[in-house]
C-alpha cells in the first residue's frame, strides 16, 4: 500500500508563509515606489516655485532696509544685517535646487550630528508651541 499523504481541504485555502511573505514584499515595494514618486513630485513642485520664493525674500529685504533707516541707531545695523541675510537666502534659493539644499543639509548633519539634533529639537519645540496656540 502506498504511503499517501492526505491533505485536508482547508490546507488549500490557507496561504503558506512564503505566499504571505511574497505578498508583503510586493506591497512594501509598491508602497516604496509610490512614496518615492510623491517625493519627486514634491521636490519638482518646490523647485517650480523657487523664483517666486527668491523674489519674496528680496522684497522682504528691501522692505526691511527701508524701515531700518527709521529705527534707532542701535537697531538699524541689525535690521540691515537681517536684510543682507534675506538677500543671501534669496540668492541661494535662486541658484540651488531642492536636491542641492537637501544634500547640503545631509552633509551638515553628518559633519555636526549633535548640533543637528539640537537644532531639530528647537525647531520641533517651536513648531509645537506655534501649533498649540489658538
Amino acid at each position: 500500500m502506498a504511503n499517501k499523504k492526505s491533505e485536508s481541504p482547508m490546507s488549500d485555502s490557507i496561504p503558506s508563509m512564503e505566499d504571505v511573505a511574497s505578498r508583503v514584499q510586493k506591497s512594501a515595494s509598491a508602497l516604496g515606489a509610490k512614496a518615492s514618486e510623491l517625493g519627486r513630485d514634491a521636490v519638482d513642485a518646490i523647485d517650480a516655485r523657487r523664483e517666486t520664493a527668491a523674489s519674496g525674500l528680496e522684497d522682504a529685504a528691501a522692505g526691511l532696509r527701508g524701515s531700518a533707516d527709521k529705527l534707532s541707531a542701535n537697531v538699524s545695523p541689525l535690521a540691515h544685517q537681517a536684510a543682507d541675510t534675506l538677500d543671501s537666502a534669496a540668492g541661494y534659493v535662486r541658484e540651488n535646487t531642492t536636491r542641492d539644499a537637501l544634500a547640503g543639509i545631509g552633509a551638515y548633519v553628518k559633519a555636526h550630528p549633535t548640533k543637528a539634533v539640537v537644532a531639530a529639537a528647537v525647531v520641533g519645540f517651536c513648531a509645537g508651541v506655534m501649533m498649540s496656540r489658538d
